[in-house]
């Protein structure tokens, strides 16, 4: 267990009377200090006691019996940023980073049996995981997991309707790697996912996924596609949109029914595209 800036363990004691005395009973069992100080708040790493937090947000243990400590400390811009933080089984407190710049992919892959505290059910399928590294990771997963702001914020499972359980793989491995190698077929799922997930960077990645593999065939479902998921994909939609431009005598013999589609599902974008089209052709007349 740990308080705020400190890590304890339940120590059991000797019934009383000594082994096998008639008049002591249960000894109970007494807390025990392991590391951290409660006086003295840092990230200072060492043995044991002599280790510093700053504000012990939560803590698992994996089959080897190290404790891993999600800590939160005060970032260069002011704000707060989640630290991993490691204690061996002999008492050696380490940090392991901040951010997304660790790899637990083998903590991932090779999860013993009950080594993980919550699971993610997504379509059939189930994923274990660990509620502090999906805290660290992830803004969303961070406050729903936030025991005392939702009702299922201590619950062992957790469900994730309307994903695609693939992607939401894919989207784990980010999670626990800070890298993910992103499909073609699945980028749209991968970029609207990370955005409900508030995973910023994997937008931005599956975005540009998006972009590089347009064609003439497909630019028109992608610019509806993106102008109908609205702000957090308008860059996506501008470079769609130039891209279009770039390409428009492609795209016009190659599938021209998505020019009727087009119109027919988004009047006031097909007149942008016209008027950059025609634009496009006035500068290159006049050029």
């Amino acid at each position: 267990m740990a308080s705020a800036t400190a890590l304890y363990r339940l120590q059991p004691q000797p019934p009383q009377g000594g082994r096998g005395g008639g008049d002591g009973g249960d000894g109970g069992a007494r807390l025990e200090r392991m590391a951290g100080d409660e006086d003295e708040h840092g990230t200072a790493d060492g043995q044991g006691w002599e280790a510093r937090f700053c504000s012990i947000q939560d803590i698992f243990a994996d089959a080897e019996g190290a404790l891993y400590i999600l800590d939160k400390v005060r970032g260069e811009d002011g704000g707060r940023a989640c630290t991993m933080r490691r204690m061996a089984p002999d008492g050696t407190v380490t940090t392991l980073a901040s951010g997304l710049k660790i790899d637990l992919g083998a903590l991932l892959d090779g999860q013993p049996e009950g080594s993980w505290d919550v699971t993610i059910v997504v379509g059939d399928r189930r994923f274990p995981a660990h509620r502090l590294i999906l805290s660290a990771r992830s803004d969303y997963f961070g406050s729903r997991l936030s025991r005392g702001k939702f009702a299922d914020g201590a619950a062992a499972e957790l469900s994730l309707p309307d994903a695609d359980p693939d992607v939401f793989e894919l989207l784990l491995r980010y999670i626990y790697t800070g890298a993910a190698d992103i499909p073609p077929a699945l980028a749209p799922a991968v970029a609207v996912l990370a955005d409900r997930l508030l995973l910023p960077l994997l937008c931005a990645d599956a975005q540009a996924a998006v972009l590089s593999a347009v064609t003439a065939e497909s630019v028109a479902e992608s610019l509806l596609w993106a102008e109908r998921l609205g702000d957090g994909f308008s860059g996506l939609l501008s470079s769609l949109k130039a891209w279009f431009l770039e390409h428009f005598e492609e795209v016009h013999e190659a599938a021209p029914g998505s020019l009727e589609r087009l119109s027919a599902e988004s009047p006031k974008l097909m007149v942008e595209l016209h008027l950059g089209v025609a634009r496009s052709a006035k500068r290159q007349r006049t050029g």
